[in-house]
């Protein structure tokens, strides 16, 4: 039973590796995020490692779109350019020297939070097989940001990207709602076959009585923000593409439902995205009502969205000041998902991760103590503790050059496009600064780098 979920994936690879184009790999690549504890290799061929149908997917996308004469041409030139992928570039060799040298050089000095540690257990530094797993999901990481960059200088190529993608939301939301049902049924032994990973499951979590939907990843705080990224780049796609690409019902639809996930996972991180997002949506708006000249696509709904906005808000309103108590269920599960958060024994626990690994920064001169050694709960102090200042300066470099990036002037589609990545990137950015354990910024942000790049390029059509 359990062998029928990695039997089918591996069928959709192979066809995916055969067919024509790349559009299969697409399709498993984005949907397979939904499958967060699904090992698709059997852990005891890879020695405990866990291979989840994103990265693996990843790397065939990669091996397909790049492994042409022409295509390898193209990824070097990206590459080393400082102005598209340089600075990245230079990280994963930072990286890389980092997990080689540093969990050697300081041995035994210094005390961290191993990556594979459970909850806060403190260990002296030493070489492990995360320095070596590590900076290679990282590499993977960069090699989706590359591969989509060469696939998108044709623009014409976002409309496949497009489908998949809204394909992958509805994967996303289908596996929320088994998650509910299954549990609401005490069925939740039929998803035993999608649960294989050898990393701790947090799935049965409860908040005030209701269940913390986490689909088939390994916990709320995971399917949230998942969820909330692919609603927030299907938001700020939509003014770019043509409505014919995802009927508009199906494609509002996907949307609204995903963000109604995101708030059933409970996930503070999720939860702060969120906020972010509505500050990114109503700036975005303004936007577009006031800057003359827009396209169409980029104007069209702005009447809707602020009528619903609107009366949403209005009907909320009304409803806390006919019947203050009807609320108030909703004010005491935020209050304590989100206010009362600082009280927890989580939050405690994450907060001696940072405290830690800065630490450990510290000791290291800060040199850091090699990627893939050191636990956070910050992305951010990932970076800082794991590679170090020269680490950070190049991060930081790469994701300045990407934020400051222009589409060619006339071409509306791209900017759209290209304003849409940004945006995803902020609000990705302010998850991270509370969520990610790991120098890795992950496959699908990967994709968004990559789009960024490949419409600040000039103009290539097909």
């Amino acid at each position: 039973m359990a062998s029928i979920p990695i039997a089918l994936f591996w069928v959709l690879i192979l066809w995916g590796l055969f067919a024509r184009g790349p559009t299969v790999l697409w399709y498993v690549f984005f949907s397979g995020a939904a499958f967060g504890t699904l090992a698709v290799v059997p852990p005891q061929i890879t020695g405990g490692v866990t291979l989840l149908p994103q990265s693996v997917a990843a790397a065939f996308l990669v091996a397909k779109l790049l492994l042409r004469p022409d295509a390898i041409r193209q990824a070097i030139d990206v590459a080393i350019d400082p102005r598209k992928f340089g600075f990245l570039m230079a990280f994963l060799a930072v990286a890389i020297v980092s997990a080689v040298v540093l969990p050697r050089l300081f041995a035994g000095q210094v005390i961290i939070v191993p990556l594979r540690a459970a909850g806060s257990t403190t260990d002296f530094l030493w070489p492990t097989s995360s320095n070596i797993t590590q900076p290679a999901y990282l590499a993977l990481s960069i090699g989706v940001a590359i591969a989509t960059t060469v696939y998108l200088r044709q623009v014409e190529n976002m409309r496949v990207i497009i489908r998949a993608f809204c394909f992958g939301g509805v994967v996303i939301i289908a596996t929320g709602v088994v998650d509910l049902v299954t549990a609401r049924t005490g069925t939740e032994w039929m998803l035993a076959p999608f649960r294989t990973a050898t990393y701790a499951l947090l799935t049965d979590n409860t908040v005030l009585g209701a269940k913390r939907v986490v689909g088939l990843t390994a916990e709320a705080s995971a399917f949230g923000p998942l969820a909330l990224r692919y609603a927030a780049v299907l938001y700020f796609l939509r003014t770019a593409l043509d409505t014919r690409v995802v009927h508009p019902v199906i494609y509002a639809s996907v949307i609204v439902l995903l963000l109604i996930m995101t708030a059933l996972s409970t996930s503070t991180t999720a939860y702060l995205g969120l906020f972010v997002l509505s500050a990114l949506i109503v700036g975005n708006w303004l936007r577009r009502a006031v800057r003359k000249r827009q396209p169409l696509a980029a104007r069209r709904g702005l009447f809707g969205e602020f009528v619903t906005a609107y009366s949403g808000a209005v009907v909320v309103l009304l409803m806390f000041l006919l019947n203050p108590d009807l609320l108030l269920p909703i004010t005491e599960f935020v209050d304590r998902m989100v206010f009362q958060k600082t009280g927890t024994d989580s939050f405690d626990e994450r907060m001696f991760w940072n405290s830690t690994a800065f630490d450990a920064f510290l000791q290291t001169y800060g040199l850091g103590v090699g990627a893939g050694s050191a636990r956070t709960s910050s992305w951010f102090i990932a970076i800082l503790s794991n590679t170090g200042i020269i680490g950070v300066a190049f991060m930081l470099a790469f994701i300045v050059n990407c934020l400051l990036k222009t589409a060619p002037a006339g071409d509306r589609q791209r900017q759209e496009i290209l304003l849409a990545g940004k945006l995803c990137i902020l609000m990705s950015l302010a998850m991270s600064s509370i969520a990610g354990t790991t120098t890795d910024f992950g496959a699908r942000t990967g994709f968004l780098y990559g789009m960024i790049i490949a419409m600040s390029a000039r103009t290539h059509r097909g």
